[in-house]
């Protein structure tokens, strides 16, 4: 791959995971961080199976050519309801 985020990578494997959603009145965060690995191309299939979105990003072979799988190992993270008060933090080990 020849991204500017997967020279990073190679550089910094520590990475930061934020997601936010908002529907009605219920607003959800959760974040995740830590280190990852590159395990290889091996698993490409089983992590975009069923995702609706990879057309979307990799509309043709060529494009999914370069994508890698990463492997987030050791991290922390937590998800936190904003509306209904509910804060869950969790750790990630290999």
């Amino acid at each position: 791959p020849k991204t500017n985020f997967y020279k990073q990578l190679q550089n910094n494997q520590k990475v930061a995971i934020t997601a936010m959603k908002s529907e009605d009145y219920l607003i959800q965060v959760i974040r995740i961080e830590g280190v990852v690995k590159e395990i290889g191309r091996e698993r490409l299939e089983e992590v975009l199976k069923d995702n609706p979105f990879v057309k979307d990003v990799y509309p043709n072979e060529e494009d999914i050519a370069g994508v890698q799988v990463f492997h987030l190992y050791d991290g922390k993270g937590f998800y936190h309801s904003l509306t209904q008060g509910h804060k869950y933090v969790f750790d990630i080990h290999e």
